[in-house]
């Protein structure tokens, strides 16, 4: 399927696909091709229609290409980002019911919810669009949050069972984690939340999971059980500025006021999300779950890449200097994302790496937050989180490739990184 795409080009080979993707051919065809639908979704006129049906072909589309469910099964909001679509989940789930201070408005269940609110159960390695959301609600008394933390490097099914209560409204674990590419068995935690209380909610935020491992929520699907998922486009080949959340059948809606859950006014989506829906990048999307998720169509190549760049990088490295892969292109984590830091080179930092890759023409992501005008570099919260300790903390690389990519851009960037880190060694002994 070679390089699809001109985002790698002479001046510079890209590899942070986990980042952000370039357009896929297809959707850019999809979009450009839309723009001539200028009706308004929400009108009876032939235009208006026309608006519509493509709407209803790429909800089609996502639902068969990347939810595995067919058109009648759940439905789709579509988002303009996938911040928003997790805060529409989270907010969904408080919506329920399931908790009586949610549907009664006397004073004294107001007191009752003040002094036990509703209970969300999450992980320590989300997205910030969930932990930032969750501790913004959390500060101001809205709800209670459990926090499950990895043990062994994993999210463990029964660690987040255990947390759920019958006041527990929401279980929301992140499918692909962005910064390590960590798999997490959403699938059995739905599973294991809904025999605890059924009433309970799953979300999962499956932005990088989408087109790279399996997000189908029917039988045997990675993501089966689970009634919230956040899907995000330019993740995999879309545009930015479009995300979906699928709702699934189980999520009562009842309790959503006219008018919509987050966004409020016309009415949009089946009432749940209000504003004139962007048709071009609805379009683009449903495209993009047709030409890159449908079959993980592209898996494939990313093995082939990987396996490439690996060769390269662990055969370019200096004696006594260890690549450590803190997770990613094996059973637990994406296949087309590593995290890699090094053990050996004290003092190597992966902004540095970043910058000398980028002088050589590969971009790649600094896989922690590392400061040239500090005494101390410190590194992402998350791989201190999953146990990674401050030697390879501090120099870990995030490198992932994309349907764009080609197995030769693989190695170039695996020869790339070991000459990097070969010249800070040799520099370093001067």
């Amino acid at each position: 399927m070679g390089n699809s795409s001109s985002a790698s080009s002479s001046s510079s080979t890209y590899f942070d696909g986990n980042g952000t993707t370039p357009l896929h051919p297809a959707v850019h065809k999809a979009i450009t091709e839309s723009l001539d639908c200028y009706g308004n979704p929400s009108t009876p006129s032939d235009q208006g229609k026309r608006a519509k049906a493509v709407i209803d072909d790429a909800n089609e589309s996502i639902k068969a290409h990347v939810f595995g469910v067919p058109p009648e099964c759940g439905s789709v909001v579509w988002t303009g980002s996938g911040t928003e679509g997790n805060h529409t989940a989270v907010l969904l789930s408080l919506l329920q019911g399931t908790h009586t201070s949610h549907t009664q408005s006397t004073k004294k269940n107001k007191k009752a919810r003040a002094k036990n609110p509703p209970h969300i159960v999450t992980t320590t390695v989300e997205h910030p669009a969930i932990s930032k959301h969750l501790a913004s609600l959390e500060d101001l008394g809205l709800v209670s949050v459990t926090r499950v933390k990895p043990r062994g490097g994993q999210v463990v099914v029964e660690d987040v069972a255990e947390a759920v209560g019958d006041t527990t409204v929401l279980v929301t674990v992140i499918r692909a984690q962005n910064e390590t590419g960590y798999l997490a068995d959403v699938a059995g935690i739905a599973k294991a939340v809904k025999a605890v209380n059924p009433r309970c909610l799953v979300h999962s935020d499956a932005a990088q999971a989408a087109s790279k491992v399996d997000c189908r929520v029917s039988e045997g699907g990675g993501l089966e059980g689970v009634d919230l998922i956040t899907v995000v486009g330019h993740k995999l080949g879309a545009p930015k500025g479009v995300a979906a959340l699928y709702v699934a059948d189980s999520v009562s809606t009842a309790n959503v006021e006219q008018g919509g859950v987050l966004l409020k006014g016309g009415g949009q989506m089946k009432g749940l999300r209000s504003g004139t829906e962007n048709v071009p990048y609805i379009a683009g999307m449903g495209a993009a779950a047709k030409e890159v998720a449908a079959g993980l169509r592209y898996v494939p190549q990313y093995r082939r890449i990987v396996t490439r760049l690996l060769a390269a990088l662990q055969g370019g490295l200096p004696e006594g200097i260890e690549a450590v892969f803190n997770c990613g292109s094996d059973s637990k984590g994406l296949p087309q994302t590593l995290s890699v830091g090094f053990r050996g080179a004290p003092g190597l930092t992966s902004g540095h790496i970043m910058r000398e890759c980028m002088e050589r023409g590969v971009i790649v992501a600094a896989g922690s937050a590392c400061d040239a005008n500090k005494k101390e570099v410190d590194y992402s919260q998350i791989l201190k989180e999953f146990g990674v300790g401050a030697e390879v903390g501090v120099s870990t690389l995030r490198v992932s490739c994309g349907f764009w990519n080609t197995e030769e851009e693989g190695e170039f960037v695996g020869r790339t990184v070991a000459d990097v880190v070969s010249k800070y060694v040799l520099d370093s002994k001067k």
